[in-house]
C-alpha cells in the first residue's frame, strides 16, 4: 500500500524533478565523424534548450541539449577532441556533438546541438 506522499509525489513531483534533471533514454546511438555507428547506448538526456543565433544567411535557432553517456570500454569518450562533429541519435533525431565538457571515471558529459531555420515574419508576409 503507498502512501499520499508517494502519490502525490509520483504525479506531480517526478515528471518536474525529470524535466529539469534530464530523463534516462535507452537506444541512443553515437557515430563518430568518418567512423561506424556505435550502441545502443543507455544516457541521461538533459532538457532541450533554444536560443537564437546568427548565421551568414540568417537568424537561426540553436537547439542544445546536455547528454550524459555512462563511460565504458570500447567508448572513445578518453579524446573529446576526437569526437566533436560526431552525430548523437536520440529517439530518431540526430544532434551534433559541440563540445565533450567533463568526463569521469563513471560518465561523460557532452553538449549537443541542432540548428534550424529561423522563420521570419512580418505584417502581410502571408497574404494569399
Amino acid at each position: 500500500m503507498t502512501s499520499t506522499f508517494d502519490d502525490l509525489f509520483g504525479q506531480l513531483a517526478v515528471p518536474v524533478l525529470m524535466e529539469h534533471l534530464g530523463e534516462s533514454v535507452a537506444g541512443v546511438y553515437l557515430t563518430p565523424k568518418g567512423g561506424e555507428q556505435l550502441g545502443p547506448f543507455e544516457a541521461i538526456a538533459g532538457p532541450q534548450s533554444t536560443v537564437e543565433a546568427d548565421s551568414s544567411d540568417a537568424k537561426q535557432k540553436k537547439h542544445q541539449r546536455i547528454v550524459e553517456f555512462p563511460v565504458q570500454d570500447g567508448l572513445p569518450f578518453w579524446d573529446g577532441r576526437s569526437l566533436v562533429g560526431a552525430t548523437v541519435t536520440i529517439g530518431g533525431v540526430d544532434w551534433a556533438l559541440e563540445i565533450v565538457e567533463t568526463v569521469s571515471p563513471s560518465l561523460a558529459t557532452v553538449r549537443v546541438i541542432r540548428r534550424a531555420a529561423n522563420e521570419v515574419s512580418r505584417p502581410g508576409y502571408r497574404q494569399k
